[in-house]
């Protein structure tokens, strides 16, 4: 499914509305399953944005232990946690259906 998600939040801290880093938009297909993730010892449920735009399919960002929080007609939440350089902090997508 053609998504746009917005990030809520910055290594684990709270971005604002008006914060331009929270305007950042990640165009892409959303893709959620299961994967074993070796460097966490376990199976979790992992949600991707991937790049739709090149032929090469790369994943834009990554969502670890994803939960749906909420959903309408034309968005969503969803919360989990990003590793970022082997740290892991919490953060909450609003995805917007395209």
């Amino acid at each position: 499914m053609h998504v746009k998600v917005r990030k809520i939040n910055s290594m684990g801290k709270p971005l604002f509305s008006g914060d331009p880093t929270r305007q950042t938009v990640f165009p892409g297909k959303l893709k959620v399953m299961e994967n074993r993730i070796h460097a966490l010892g376990r199976v979790v449920v992992t949600a991707s944005i991937i790049d739709t735009i090149d032929a090469n399919a790369a994943t834009l960002i990554e969502l670890y232990d994803a939960v749906l929080l909420w959903a309408d007609e034309k968005r969503m939440r969803m919360r989990g946690f990003e590793d970022i350089d082997g740290i892991q902090y919490g953060q909450t997508w609003e995805i917007e259906f395209a």
